[in-house]
């Protein structure tokens, strides 16, 4: 794992499809942000609390926790309170899109993502 640039913050991304996980760190880390990686709920909540990222993009269909319950657990920690999460899905359920509001998440975004409206959301909230 590389360490934040003194520029930007380093991210989480968060999905447990490993081409996706290297499609967006890749795309990031072209924009000059470094980039953790977590494949799924538990490891998720354990790199966001031990590294303090500056962002965190969460799917929300992750296997032995939901990204949702991610959330939840992340955000009870002390120094990720304030952190914007982003949460990803490929579904189009809008109730799906209120939990995860309610969880803690800014925004959610539909798989595939949109690059353009990712960039303009890391511009605003970092």
């Amino acid at each position: 794992m590389q360490e934040a640039s003194p520029t930007h913050g380093a991210i989480l991304v968060v999905d447990d499809v490993p081409e996706m996980r290297l499609l967006l760190k890749d795309w990031l880390e072209g924009l000059g942000y470094s980039v953790l990686e977590a494949e799924d709920g538990e490891a998720a909540t354990e790199v966001a609390q031990s590294r303090l990222p500056k962002f965190i993009l969460m799917d929300i269909g992750l296997p032995k926790q939901s990204g949702i319950s991610a959330v939840y657990r992340i955000r009870k920690h002390p120094g990720l309170q304030n952190v914007p999460i982003v949460a990803m899905t490929a579904y189009t359920n809008p109730d799906l899109y209120q939990e995860a509001i309610k969880a803690g998440c800014v925004e959610v975004l539909t798989k595939p993502l949109d690059t353009d409206r990712l960039k303009k959301l890391l511009n605003n909230l970092l």
